[in-house]
């Protein structure tokens, strides 16, 4: 079996998955779009959500951590996974340096 090799990209200090975001033409949306990024957030069960910065440094004056950041952007694959058509269940991922993150490592060991 083939594992398929994605690397997050990042835009504007964010993490985006590299396929299946969304767009507008015009005034009417377009969902799972392959050629549009999608933007990694951690969507919490409040309905709150909150997106991964790159690098995975936590900004000043916040309490989380580079641990609490690898949290955030495990929780943020997996969702993704879920709900993105484009994201192969056999992925391997890799931050945008070429770092491969296990996500489902991270969700387990949390």
């Amino acid at each position: 079996m083939k594992t398929s090799n994605i690397q997050l990209i990042a835009i504007d200090g964010l993490l985006y998955f590299p396929y299946g975001g969304s767009d507008f033409i015009g005034d009417k949306p377009r969902w799972d779009c392959p050629d549009v990024p999608s933007l990694l957030m951690k969507i919490y069960t409040e309905g709150d959500c909150d997106t991964i910065p790159w690098p995975l440094v936590p900004h000043p004056y916040t309490s989380a951590t580079v641990e609490s950041l690898e949290r955030r952007l495990a929780s943020a694959l997996y969702d993704e996974r879920e709900s993105n058509p484009f994201f192969p269940f056999d992925a391997t991922i890799a931050l945008p340096d070429g770092t491969i993150f296990d996500f489902d490592a991270v969700i387990v060991n949390a």
